[in-house]
């Protein structure tokens, strides 16, 4: 993120996170209840994070505990269709308190609180809902009858094909997080190159297009354009003799 990162002022475009070791929001199947809070830590001040409804209990709210490490600085979260539970806790979190801007598609809505019983006599087990968790805002996150789950600011819908080119790219990068960067140098091919597979496009042949992660390219124009527009703000120092 070339004029970004180096910027005096200084932005984050959040791609992943650790909630249950997954190490992105987008495909982020989440984690615990404690993991989100944690990470609303990084960017929250003072804020509520998620509540806790249940039909036969008190509601609870949990609240960050320390201040924005951040400091305030732009903030940009991408989600998709497959960003789950603790995920979408904090990102709801981000945009209900105006933190920063969701960028991609509607989570999943995976909001409920599940108790498992033990069936005496059976061996079997019964499941059931007792709470669901809703954004500060008063938003179930928990998607019933099509609705529910954590809506982006900006939506940028992407194609089932899109989604498993985007998959399989960002589950590359999480395999090999230290390989080379695009434009460093690779090491050379030891082995004799092998013929194509039967079915791959041969030389000469067309091949598919790279793809391109437009939800991420869409952030880094946001950020950009937020960054420029604060540099403009600044006041101006003039010097009078």
């Amino acid at each position: 993120m070339d004029g970004i990162d180096s910027h005096p002022v200084g932005a984050f475009a959040v791609f992943f996170t650790v909630i249950n070791e997954k190490a992105f929001f987008r495909f982020n199947p989440g984690g615990l209840l404690s993991s989100s809070i944690e990470v609303s830590d990084i960017f929250l001040e003072d804020s509520v994070v998620v509540s806790v409804r249940g039909r036969a209990s008190r509601e609870q709210v949990f609240r960050t505990r320390t201040k924005d490490l951040l400091d305030g600085a732009p903030l940009v979260v991408l989600v998709n269709r497959a960003s789950a539970s603790a995920s979408e806790i904090v990102a709801g979190a981000i945009t209900d308190n105006k933190r920063g801007l969701l960028i991609g598609e509607t989570t999943y809505g995976k909001g409920s609180v599940q108790s498992i019983l033990s069936l005496e006599g059976t061996g079997g087990r019964l499941k059931l809902t007792t709470a669901r968790y809703y954004t500060p805002s008063g938003v179930s996150i928990e998607k019933v009858d099509g609705k529910g789950g954590v809506k982006p600011d900006i939506e940028i819908p992407l194609t089932d094909e899109q989604t498993v080119r985007l998959a399989v790219k960002l589950a590359q990068i999480a395999e090999r997080p230290n390989g080379p960067e695009d434009g460093e140098e690779k090491p050379e091919p030891t082995e004799e190159p092998k013929q194509p597979a039967e079915g791959t496009p041969a030389e000469g042949e067309a091949e598919q297009e790279p793809f391109h992660d437009v939800q991420l390219e869409r952030a880094t124009d946001i950020l950009t354009g937020i960054l420029i527009q604060a540099e403009r703000s600044r006041p101006v120092a003039i010097a009078v003799d």
